[in-house]
């Protein structure tokens, strides 16, 4: 995450809102990518389903890839969940150019 203080209004860093942006469009590419990916796999399966469950109509390592995409899908949303986190506290972090005690200035 990023250690640099905010701004003094409050806003998150400019970092950690382009790592939230950058991990939301993974995971709809991905989401994306998943969706179009599961009427594929589940035509090669009934392929080979009425076929008499002829292997041969399956693509080589269709359950690892299916596996793959899933992961991939749950990995984004768990780098997009951090993300969020790292925008909350760059939020919630306190500006190290302002004194921590106002009345100690005067």
């Amino acid at each position: 995450m990023d250690k640099r203080p905010s701004s003094r209004n409050g806003k998150p860093s400019v970092g950690s809102l382009v790592q939230l942006a950058l991990s939301l469009c993974a995971l709809v590419a991905t989401s994306v990518a998943a969706i179009l990916w599961n009427p594929i796999d589940a035509d090669f399966i009934n392929r080979a389903d009425n076929a008499g469950w002829d292997e041969s109509m399956l693509l080589p390592h269709q359950m690892e890839l299916s596996l793959v995409l899933n992961a991939s899908v749950l990995a984004t949303f768990v780098v997009v969940v951090t993300a969020i986190i790292g925008v909350l506290a760059s939020r919630r972090r306190p500006n190290a150019t302002q004194p921590a005690n106002p009345s100690a200035i005067a």
